[in-house]
């Protein structure tokens, strides 16, 4: 019977042992791939953010609409004959 529960003892100790320590290893590559991840995302925003001046930028509560191209507004203009009225009614 001793030699029954000191197996058990030992085999519940290495689990344990393994657990915690595979725990440790997986969380601290996981932490590694984030961090990596995070530096990819910031040396690709870099180039797009240097794109933008502040001239650029709305102000903050402006809104800032870009004209459509001539050509462009002449033909979607030709196909566009308006739309239909569709009744609604309001519900509180």
């Amino acid at each position: 019977m001793g030699l029954l529960l000191k197996i058990a003892l030992i085999t519940f100790l290495l689990l344990f042992v393994i657990i915690k320590v595979g725990n440790f290893v997986f969380r601290t590559f996981y932490w590694m791939l984030g961090t990596e991840a995070m530096r990819r995302q910031q040396t690709q925003s870099q180039p797009q953010q240097k794109k933008q001046t502040t001239s650029q930028r709305p102000r903050a509560g402006n809104i800032n609409v870009e004209p459509i191209p001539e050509p462009e507004a002449q033909r979607r203009s030709k196909g566009y004959g308006g739309g239909e009225y569709v009744e609604y009614e309001e519900v509180k």
